[in-house]
């Protein structure tokens, strides 16, 4: 169990989104694999997470990350052109 994904828990728990930068730089390790419970701690905190995730969508590209963009539940049209996207390419997200 790494030390990250503790704080992960202790951060979900506070559901603070002063946690967002921390999250980010977990999400960074791993673009592509993220662990479910960063996407648990980091989709209840909704609005507060979308710029964060954008930029680092634009830098990998991840559907993993377009996948907790859809998770916040935020409407927002750059996530649903992002989603859009991703089915054009990937139709299994």
């Amino acid at each position: 169990f790494s030390p990250d994904l503790l704080l992960v828990d202790l951060f979900r728990h506070f559901r603070t989104p002063a946690a967002v930068p921390f999250f980010a730089k977990v999400i960074r390790t791993s673009p592509e694999e993220i662990p479910d419970e960063v996407v648990e701690a980091v989709a209840p905190l909704g609005a507060a997470a979308v710029e964060p995730l954008l930029e680092l969508y634009r830098e990998f590209e991840s559907s993993d990350i377009a996948f907790l963009l859809a998770e916040l539940g935020v409407r927002d049209p750059r996530i649903l052109e992002i989603l859009l996207d991703c089915l054009e390419t990937d139709a299994l997200l």
